[in-house]
């Protein structure tokens, strides 16, 4: 008995078809870097990169492998890249996740990893270059080009597990401008991170003066600090390069 030609012709057409997708879309998984927390378990960050019709799909994957074997703990889309950074000093990592690393500043989510349980959670987004623990804050800093730099102080409400205010208490901000003769002259403010009303204030302590930098080509460079009601004074010892 014949079969009609039509089922066949179709047939053939969808084994083409799917033979081209899979040509294609090209899938490869690489590990970037793992981490080891205690004797028996430790955590593994790998990059997949899809390429499907000239475009480039990233996941960024977290594995935990213990002596028991492994599982993935989580898979994101939304971010390029992923790294293993103290936040805190405590020697347990957190996992920093970014958006592009190519660019200055990028868009981080930063996630907490808990060895005990297996678990792992989100703790803090922001935009910028890094993020640091200080004085009872989340410092992250922001560059805005050559000439300035910025950071924003999100208060800690729980400084043991990183969580902090979603709006930043203050902003400090470091620029540098040239004069006619060619100087540079740096200068530094502590401001209300209110966009509508911004008000100079002065720095919570002393300590808070080593975000009054800029790079000059001797190294760090101390600034000229405005405080509250425009007062200026020198800043002494400007902050390392960390």
């Amino acid at each position: 008995m014949r079969r009609p030609l039509l089922p066949c012709v179709f047939a053939i057409l969808l084994a083409v078809t799917f033979t081209a997708s899979q040509a294609a879309s090209k899938c490869e998984t690489k590990e970037k870097s793992s981490h080891l927390y205690g004797n028996r378990t430790s955590l593994a960050i790998l990059i997949n990169e899809c390429i499907s019709d000239g475009l480039v799909n990233v996941t960024v994957l977290i594995k935990e492998r213990r002596s028991g074997g492994e599982k993935t703990l989580l898979a994101l889309a939304d971010y390029f890249d992923a790294r293993f950074y103290d936040i805190d000093g405590d020697d347990v990592p957190e996992i920093d996740f970014c958006d592009n690393w190519s660019t200055a500043n990028c868009s981080h989510a930063i996630y907490k990893y808990s060895p005990a349980n297996g678990s792992i959670r989100k703790v803090f987004n922001f935009d910028g270059t890094s993020i640091n623990k200080f004085k009872g804050y989340l410092v992250s800093d922001i560059k805005n080009g050559a000439a300035e730099r910025s950071a924003q102080a999100f208060k800690l409400v729980d400084e043991r597990n990183l969580i902090a205010e979603s709006r930043p208490r203050f902003e400090i901000t470091a620029s540098v401008s040239q004069d006619e003769k060619g100087g540079l002259t740096c200068t530094c403010r502590f401001a209300t991170a209110d966009s509508a009303k911004s008000l100079l204030i002065d720095p919570p302590n002393a300590a808070w003066t080593k975000y009054c930098f800029f790079f000059g080509e001797s190294g760090p460079q101390s600034c000229q600090l405005t405080g509250k009601g425009g007062k200026v004074s020198r800043v002494s010892s400007p902050r390392s390069s960390d």
